[in-house]
């Protein structure tokens, strides 16, 4: 009887509320769907339950050529960064390595700029001499400060679209760059600040997410960093 009371009350309110499936779409997941009816004034549950599962799996199909683009973009950036970190191990001078972050990164990465920069903090002293090589192979040499200025103080990885244009550093390349990465370089010597600065006239190929279609991700970056501190001090220890 009671059952009875409570269907009763159930139907009613469904006829008092027809719209309630439609907002509560999530029930038609539970509900024993109906067999196809024909006539009027006949909601067909089955077709509508079906329609929500192939909207689902749409979206699951989406959602997992997504994750499978990801991880392709990623394995080019791994298979770009490792090629470039082979060519910067082989340099035996920091004009030859400057050369290669300059010439050959670019190709290597599939980007239109590489660019390595340094700026002198102060001046270095006797043990520090080997530094000035360094500071006047091919590299960008920056006011103090600009470094921090474009990282920020305490960060040391940047991936974004070029909004404000760094002439002091991409020069007259600048007004072509669409999206750009700077990554922090620690040379191991405190009077010398270093950063590798790429970019791209492809607005997507880096993002604040480092998720770009360059495929190079923050860890990738980071690698790729490293090698070139260690050629560094590899080289000044020479």
């Amino acid at each position: 009887m009671k059952n009875n009371i409570e269907s009763e009350q159930i139907a009613e309110y469904l006829k008092k509320h027809p719209d309630f499936l439609l907002r509560n779409e999530n029930l038609l997941d539970v509900l024993f769907s109906p067999s196809r009816w024909n006539g009027d004034k006949i909601v067909d549950f089955q077709h509508a339950v079906i329609e929500r599962h192939k909207k689902r799996l749409k979206e699951l199909e989406a959602s997992s050529d997504n994750v499978l683009d990801i991880a392709r973009m990623n394995m080019s950036g791994a298979q770009k960064v490792h090629g470039a970190v082979l060519a910067i191990i082989e340099a035996d001078s920091f004009e030859y390595m400057s050369e290669v972050i300059t010439s050959v990164f670019p190709v290597l990465l599939d980007i239109d700029v590489a660019i390595i920069c340094f700026e002198q903090v102060f001046q270095p002293t006797s043990q520090d001499s080997s530094f000035t090589d360094l500071l006047s192979a091919n590299v960008q040499i920056l006011n103090s400060g600009v470094i921090d200025r474009v990282l920020g103080e305490n960060n040391d990885l940047l991936s974004c679209k070029s909004i404000k244009k760094e002439k002091e550093i991409f020069g007259v390349f600048s007004d072509m760059i669409k999206s750009e990465a700077f990554i922090r370089l620690k040379t191991g010597n405190s009077s010398v600040a270093g950063m590798l600065v790429l970019g791209s006239r492809d607005e997507e190929a880096f993002s604040s997410d480092f998720t770009g279609t360059s495929g190079l991700s923050k860890e990738l970056l980071r690698f790729m960093v490293r090698a070139i501190e260690l050629s560094c001090l590899r080289i000044t220890n020479a």
